[in-house]
């Protein structure tokens, strides 16, 4: 472990009807150690097409603070929560995506962002995870799909949406900034997850509820795996 001296830059991916729960975890954990003074150095950006405002899923009017094309590169972070299935055809972000994490000290990838990862290129030959409504897909970028909470491949971290995120920057932190100050962070935050039914994977949950909730959201999953699907094609992956 190599901790970074001086200024540390953190972009997450943002984007209209992107998943906004999957990236409070990347935000609350580099975004809170400047506030309280744990490390006053820690920069984050939200990277978008532009600075126009927009809605994410859930609903949750913002804009990103700075573009594809202005955002600091290199990045010591690159994270990306599920984006839409538009996000696929737009070569200038897919093509951000595959430069700047090409070039990022770390991926974070949560739910689906895993699969936008993948799609651009980074993740072949990775092992890698992601929601359990998608895993089957991540074959098709070449990643090794591998079934996790956080799932961690040199320095790419994968994980399945909200909790995940909180877990993977975390780890991504300690990394960057020592044990000690993520030890710490992590008690600020009392983080601690203790899910009041337990139902929080599918091997928990079981067959039936497995299946009833990977069939509700299939309407909307099919539309974003086919264009996954298409964008590695387009992309030669």
């Amino acid at each position: 472990m190599t901790k970074k001296e001086g200024p540390i830059n953190i972009g997450i991916i943002v984007s209209p009807q992107f998943g906004a729960i999957d990236i409070f975890g990347v935000y609350t954990v580099f975004g809170v150690p400047p506030f309280i003074g744990l490390r006053p150095d820690i920069n984050v950006h939200f990277i978008g097409k532009n600075l126009e405002e927009f809605n994410a899923i859930p609903p949750w009017p913002m804009r990103a603070t700075t573009t594809f094309k202005d955002c600091p590169q290199p990045l010591d972070v690159l994270a990306i929560g599920a984006q839409p299935p538009s996000f696929m055809d737009d070569d200038e972000a897919m093509d951000f995506v595959a430069e700047a994490g090409s070039s990022a000290s770390y991926l974070i990838g949560i739910c689906d962002g895993a699969l936008t990862l993948g799609a651009a290129g980074l993740l072949k030959g990775y092992k890698a995870t992601c929601s359990f409504h998608s895993i089957n897909h991540l074959s098709l970028t070449g990643a090794i799909p591998t079934r996790g909470h956080v799932v961690v491949d040199r320095n790419r971290y994968t994980s399945g949406p909200v909790i995940g995120a909180y877990d993977a920057s975390l780890m991504v932190l300690g990394e960057l900034c020592g044990l000690d100050v993520a030890r710490e962070l992590e008690l600020h935050l009392e983080h601690l997850s203790e899910p009041p039914f337990g139902v929080g994977r599918p091997e928990l949950a079981g067959d039936e509820l497995t299946k009833i909730a990977f069939e509700r959201v299939q309407p909307f999953a099919k539309d974003g795996h086919e264009r996954i699907a298409a964008a590695c094609s387009r992309r030669g992956i």
